[in-house]
């Protein structure tokens, strides 16, 4: 019976943890999610533009199959990308939260400067081709989830800022699930706000009473306005969470001046009263992002068109890789197999040293053993010539993110490995471009 009991009892306590993690991960997820608000605010203005000029009826499904892409992008794509940069390079939060703010300031400057200055309409130029309806919503369906992916990295960057230090798996857990509620409280908004009008119209025909036309047709006037609204809040959102993104990161980077300057202005302008405070302090950061992205929206003027230049693709004749190259190219492979099979060989008959590295940088040290399936399973694909190309890349990156365990100034043999890592990574960007040549078990194309 005494077992029974300490079995009950352990039980207990199982469970009690189990429940206190679930609270961490959910308090952190909401922590994470009001963090992102103003990107959430601007995702939710975009969106509906992708719906406009299609069928009613398509609009619902459309906006499924908007929000199940973005979920594939947080959690298949980014989700993974912000566990790796908070494990391994901390350090590049700030910059990458940054980076982001600058694209919020752009946007909210552009958007602003189109108020200022609408664009002129362009003059008719005779009927348009018609188009397919399943094409037009397939390409709208594709450039909306473009573009989510965009607002969906800064939603990931700035709720993984937000979070508290934890273990990975409760980072993994809060992310996730500030995702899937910042994802269905986007897309459940943008599902009320383009059926809106329609539900509005259905009220004005069929409504029994006359409260309830006259409340559906009241609906339909609306919605214009509705959606001039959010759009603008959406453009002051961007604003004030893109400047206050960039001056603290400022902050973190050594120049505190002038987030210094904003609190104490906010302070003076305030006198205590922590509503006024924090207004003045929201309205400083949108006023410093409108000016940011004033600054970027001609420079983005000079760098789209040379970005457009260098990636555009190579012409066919400049990437053909002659007979001759085959052999040369399976040697290439075969060097990059024979490190990564030497990598594989030593995390399998010593792999304590590499356990010490991960738990340095405070990671489980049963990583070594998928470190050590990949590189093998990666060499024998290089031998055989499968897959070389995205294989290649997926190389490149790994190289470059386990470089990191070797920044060691003080030790010169560790520079020594850190520089091999990112030699051997341009190696296999090479490699990627290439393609495995003639000698392999299934050939990259060439053309």
């Amino acid at each position: 019976m005494s077992g029974l009991i300490a079995l009950l009892d352990d039980v207990a306590a199982i469970a009690k943890l189990a429940a206190a993690s679930v609270d961490d991960v959910v308090g952190q997820a909401t922590q994470a999610g009001a963090k992102a608000a103003g990107a959430v605010i601007d995702d939710a203005a975009v969106t509906p533009k992708y719906i406009h000029g299609l069928a009613p009826a398509r609009e619902l499904p459309i906006v499924g199959k908007i929000a199940l892409g973005s979920v594939r992008n947080k959690l298949v794509f980014l989700l993974p990308a912000a566990l790796l940069l908070s494990a391994f390079a901390p350090w590049a939060i700030a910059p990458l939260l940054m980076l982001g703010g600058a694209y919020l300031c752009y946007e909210g400057a552009e958007k602003v400067l189109h108020w200022l200055r609408p664009p002129h309409a362009a003059p008719a130029a005779g009927a348009a081709p018609p188009v397919d309806p399943a094409q037009l919503e397939e390409t709208k369906v594709e450039g909306a989830i473009k573009t989510d992916f965009i607002l969906s990295a800064e939603i990931m960057t700035i709720s993984l800022a937000a979070l508290s230090t934890g273990s990975i798996w409760l980072q993994a857990g809060a992310l996730a699930l500030a995702g899937l509620f910042i994802t269905a409280l986007v897309y459940g908004g943008v599902a009320i706000i383009v059926k809106a009008d329609d539900v509005g119209l259905w009220m004005a025909r069929n409504g029994h009473f006359g409260a309830t036309r006259a409340a559906g047709r009241a609906v339909v006037r609306a919605m214009p306005a509705v959606l001039r609204v959010l759009t603008a809040v959406g453009t002051v959102a961007m604003l004030w969470v893109g400047g206050s993104i960039i001056l603290h990161g400022l902050e973190v980077l050594g120049l505190p001046q002038p987030a210094e300057e904003i609190h104490q202005l906010s302070l003076a302008a305030g006198q205590g009263v922590g509503a006024v405070e924090w207004g003045v302090t929201a309205l400083c950061d949108a006023l410093a992002g409108l000016v940011i992205g004033a600054i970027l929206v001609p420079l983005a003027g000079v760098i789209t068109p040379l970005w457009a230049w260098v990636s555009r693709p190579l012409p066919s004749s400049r990437i053909e890789v002659p007979d001759w190259h085959a052999p040369i190219l399976l040697v290439a492979r075969l060097l990059i197999a024979a490190l990564f099979l030497g990598g594989a060989l030593q995390k399998g008959f010593s792999p304590s040293q590499v356990m010490g590295l991960l738990a340095g940088k405070g990671l489980p040290e049963w990583l070594v053993w998928p470190a050590l399936v990949f590189d093998a399973v990666a060499a024998l694909a290089l031998v055989l010539g499968v897959g070389v190309r995205p294989l290649a890349f997926a190389l490149a990156a790994y190289c470059g993110f386990t470089s990191i365990f070797h920044w060691i100034p003080s030790d010169p043999w560790q520079i020594t490995i850190f520089v091999k890592n990112w030699a051997i990574a341009g190696g296999c960007l090479a490699l990627a471009v290439t393609g495995s040549g003639g000698l392999a078990l299934r050939p990259d194309r060439t053309t």
